[in-house]
């Protein structure tokens, strides 16, 4: 069953129909998930919903109504699309759910999520807000305006790597950390590429072996164990783990000693 949409209100009719439950504020400080949310961040503009713990959330639902949820998308233009869609039997990001959806965005388009569970909506995504407001936060603590993410999902597993926008790194050296379902775990130093590619590449040329059906997810800069990790890599394991599984799984290897060190 594709998305639907139920209802699309403009920023006039808003204010005509001042009744409507207000469930966000454009006012409000970027969303930072609560550690127990189905929706968790992955990257600066991309989260994963984790739709078993999104079905968890509301036990009282009919069966029948459980496999489905809403969605409430906010635009900066002031529109908003509810939106009830089909929950995918695996875990899915917001991305790729945006483009199931027909929504148009660009790879640096601000965009946040989180959970609601109230007013029958079950997530909310907010689509280029608050982009001078990051950027007067950070000129106010001192810091440049935030970098874009260095990935860029281009498949179910692959991604696209801009060395650019790595900022952990010493020297232009980085680091990766690969959790393997064989249990061949490997800490690669590695020199970034002077120009873009793409995971799978940088798995090949690190003498990982993989094929067309292996799961590969990757998140970039995680710090973990005091290690600063520019990508954290899965291999072969299920979609299901979320991103915060896969860290404390990452801090008992690294604990452990538990991987091989490689570097190139």
């Amino acid at each position: 069953m594709a998305p639907r949409l139920l209802r699309e209100h403009s920023p006039m009719l808003r204010r005509r129909r001042s009744g409507l439950p207000v469930i966000f504020d454009p006012a409000r400080d970027p969303i930072q998930p609560d550690p127990g949310s189905a929706v968790q961040r992955i990257s600066v503009n991309n989260y994963m919903i984790d739709t078993q713990l999104l079905v968890d959330h509301r036990p009282a639902l009919p069966v029948r109504d459980r496999n489905m949820a809403t969605m409430m998308l906010v635009f900066s233009t002031g529109v908003h699309r509810e939106i009830i869609f089909p929950l995918p039997r695996q875990n899915i990001t917001v991305q790729d759910l945006l483009r199931q959806c027909g929504v148009h965005f660009e790879r640096n388009t601000i965009i946040q999520c989180e959970e609601l569970g109230r007013n029958c909506i079950d997530i909310v995504v907010r689509v280029g807000f608050y982009l001078s407001r990051l950027l007067t936060q950070w000129a106010a603590a001192g810091h440049g305006p935030p970098l874009p993410s260095p990935l860029e999902q281009i498949s179910p597993n692959n991604y696209t790597v801009h060395p650019q926008h790595v900022r952990y790194h010493e020297g232009g050296r980085a680091k990766m950390f690969i959790i393997q379902v064989s249990g061949q775990n490997v800490l690669v130093t590695f020199t970034l590429p002077g120009e873009s590619c793409t995971v799978q590449d940088l798995l090949q040329q690190f003498g990982v072996t993989f094929d067309n059906s292996t799961n590969i997810r990757c998140w970039d800069h995680q710090q973990i164990n005091g290690h600063h990790l520019a990508f954290l890599v899965s291999l072969g394991l299920p979609l299901h783990d979320t991103i915060i599984r896969l860290s404390h799984r990452a801090l008992q290897l690294l604990r452990a000693n538990d991987y091989s060190s490689k570097t190139l």
